[in-house]
């Protein structure tokens, strides 16, 4: 639609006014700030699209949305399991960062990565100084946050036995704001000053080059995508390639 939309346009011709598309667009919680703003500029740009956006719990969650008919494309955090699904296309279209959050009152304000790795492997279970026991505050497996986080951070080690599993982004913020003890993870997306993000190697998760807890965000599509997936994943990747994304990142923390 859109390729037959711009050649008409570039020929002069005049266009009757599109006919009203809605496009369900699903997003793994990771990336719900991202695709909030992905949302309203496809519809700023396309003023006959009205973008019905779906927040799954996860990424298995938002590609299962697609494979079933529920949703004409999503927005996850890691490529999608393709059996037993229905043929899924994905590309990646941007590198997000974890950040590491604790509470505000908490001193600390740096980690390595090493560090990272004593925290969640079980280690290191105090905070130094007297701080008390160290709250570890993950996502659920099958999260892509979770998956990016434990190879950046665990590679083949397991994840301690006493971590707390929080489904979701919004509710691992929330936690860790109303628990002063406590250490987790979101996309710097999801940032606010309820939270503090530390730096990890000395690098900042938001503006530093070599940030080392990358987080891949794809767009996914049935394989033979209908109109309104296909046209959406057009534009997504029609801002890869023009490296137009930094005009969307008005979220807390990009």
């Amino acid at each position: 639609m859109l390729a037959l939309l711009l050649l008409a346009a570039g020929c002069g011709t005049v266009l009757p006014t599109p006919e009203p598309v809605t496009l369900r667009l699903a997003a793994a919680g990771s990336v719900v700030p991202l695709a909030e703003e992905l949302a309203a500029a496809y519809g700023a740009a396309y003023a006959y699209v009205t973008v019905d956006l779906q927040v799954a719990a996860n990424s298995p969650a938002a590609e299962r949305l697609v494979a079933m008919g529920g949703a004409d494309a999503a927005l996850t955090t890691r490529l999608p399991d393709q059996a037993p699904l229905a043929n899924l296309a994905s590309s990646q279209v941007m590198t997000d960062t974890l950040a590491v959050i604790v509470h505000p009152d908490n001193p600390l304000r740096e980690l390595s990565l090493a560090q990272l790795h004593d925290l969640f492997s079980g280690e290191l279970r105090e905070w130094p100084e007297g701080g008390g026991p160290v709250e570890l505050a993950v996502r659920e497996p099958g999260s892509g946050s979770r998956a990016a986080f434990d190879a950046a951070v665990l590679g083949e080690e397991a994840l301690t036995a006493t971590a707390l599993i929080v489904p979701g982004s919004d509710a691992i913020m929330e936690y860790v704001a109303g628990h002063p003890p406590s250490i987790g993870y979101v996309a710097s997306g999801w940032l606010t000053d309820t939270v503090r993000a530390v730096t990890v190697d000395g690098l900042a998760p938001v503006g530093e080059a070599g940030y080392p807890l990358a987080l891949p965000v794809y767009v996914v599509t049935p394989e033979v995508a209908g109109p309104a997936g296909a046209d959406f994943r057009a534009w997504v990747l029609g801002l890869v390639e023009t490296q137009d994304f930094a005009a969307l990142r008005l979220a807390p923390g990009w």
